[in-house]
């Protein structure tokens, strides 16, 4: 890369970092203005009182898919009144310390944070469906993997430097790490027949590159190897 090229792409970077602030994650302390979250979730006030109280980014939920989203009788509702955006109120009005995060307070072995509640909930389970067919001479053993998808949203929205504006930047060589980080909807990384393919190697499975997380996970290893084998890197 010559010295053109390096000054453009620190500019590059800084005015897509710049475009939305010093974001920060899930479950994370947030001001809506120098810190913000990503599309998708909102900063969101929590606890009820000094020192417990404060605001972390939160995903926004839906009134149809409420019951899953915030838990079976709690309200999906406006953050305000008048509000577009949507929060488990009811839910986070109700934690008495501090919210759980992408990486910290759940047990890593047996949690994750659930990103709607800020609460730590058990990891999901690999469930195998067994069907058996057996004749007199053979019998045909059928296993399905079910995995739970996470979501996939471009991270910078809207505006001169907004994923959709730079798009044509996803298959560059140069920009193509910084997009797939930044713009994997947009980039077309989310489903099968967004990613991009070498020779023959390529992707079956559903959301590889949102499940890639779990290339390496012991229990996984095996499906994700069928399944992603691009987005995994073992072709």
């Amino acid at each position: 890369m010559n010295l053109k090229n390096i000054v453009f792409s620190i500019i590059f970077i800084t005015l897509i970092n710049k475009s939305f602030g010093a974001q920060v994650g899930y479950g994370e302390t947030c001001d809506g203005t120098t810190t913000t979250c990503a599309t998708g979730y909102t900063c969101t006030p929590w606890g009820q009182a000094p020192p417990t109280n404060g605001n972390a980014c939160a995903k926004e939920c839906t009134v149809a898919t409420q019951d899953d989203d915030c838990g079976k009788g709690k309200l999906c509702e406006p953050l305000t009144g008048g509000s577009p955006n949507l929060v488990c109120k009811s839910v986070l009005s109700a934690l008495t310390s501090a919210p759980c995060t992408a990486t910290t307070v759940c047990d890593a072995n047996t949690e994750i944070c659930e990103e709607h509640t800020l609460t730590c909930i058990p990891k999901p389970t690999t469930s195998t469906v067994l069907t058996t067919i057996s004749s007199p001479t053979t019998t045909v053993t059928n296993y399905r993997i079910n995995v739970t998808p996470q979501p996939c949203v471009d991270l910078v929205s809207g505006g001169l430097y907004g994923c959709n504006a730079l798009a044509s930047y996803c298959n560059n060589d140069i920009y193509k790490d910084l997009m797939k980080a930044k713009c994997p909807k947009t980039c077309g990384y989310c489903t099968p027949t967004g990613s991009i393919s070498t020779g023959g190697c390529k992707d079956s499975g559903p959301d590889c590159y949102v499940n890639e997380h779990l290339c390496k996970d012991t229990i996984y290893k095996d499906f994700m190897k069928e399944q992603c084998p691009m987005t995994c890197g073992y072709c």
